[in-house]
């Protein structure tokens, strides 16, 4: 259950900083406050060899004749989206840049995201499969125009059994990467692949 919680309107701090290849290209998506926003993917590899996939948002201000293939390193912000999926309401997260631009093919990739916010739903101690023990939150992000972004995390080993003791209106400060991670749902007996994304918690503080 999701509990609103009274953070005031004090914009909370949320900034990224990415790098990684470019893999689908920047497409015109829709218009806000009269600005074209254009969405594209990029795949970030982490160390173990795993690569992240992520759509990101650039605004038409920001656009340089990007082309699949280009490395590119990005500030900004992580937002959520709700929107209707399949039948369904599903929250989308996507990292919107606020300064975008190509760079050599041998940089290293980057994903690295910092959130402060207030636990807004129950948090989920688990054990995985694997034996991992893990902790699923919710966190709402103040940002301007009174408006929120709400970003599952998850914590893991130590972290998650912190975690796991905060409330509902904890406030806490997040580092971490944004991570997209395949699973298999059962849906009226039909088998589906489907893709989370949510935020991996490196460092997290109780504020």
């Amino acid at each position: 259950m999701l509990w609103r919680v009274d953070m005031g309107y004090t914009r909370d701090e949320n900034g990224l900083f990415m790098r990684g290849r470019l893999i689908e290209p920047l497409t015109a998506e829709h218009e806000a406050y009269g600005e074209t926003l254009y969405l594209g993917k990029i795949e970030i590899m982490r160390l173990s060899g795993t690569a992240d996939t992520l759509s990101i948002t650039v605004p038409g201000r920001l656009m340089k004749g990007f082309r699949i293939g280009d490395t590119i390193e990005f500030n900004g912000e992580l937002r959520s989206y709700n929107r209707h999926v399949d039948g369904a309401n599903r929250l989308l997260l996507r990292p919107f840049a606020r300064r975008i631009e190509c760079c050599r093919a041998d940089c290293g990739h980057v994903n690295s995201v910092t959130l402060t916010g207030c636990i807004c739903r129950e948090t989920v101690f688990r054990t995985t499969p694997f034996g991992r023990e893990i902790t699923d939150m919710l966190i709402a992000v103040n940002r301007d125009y009174k408006k929120a972004d709400y970003i599952p995390c998850i914590a893991w080993g130590g972290a998650a059994h912190a975690a796991k003791e905060l409330c509902i209106g904890a406030r806490v400060r997040i580092e971490g990467r944004l991570q997209s991670r395949q699973y298999t749902k059962n849906e009226n007996g039909i088998m589906l692949e489907k893709t989370a994304y949510e935020l991996s918690i490196a460092r997290l503080e109780r504020r």
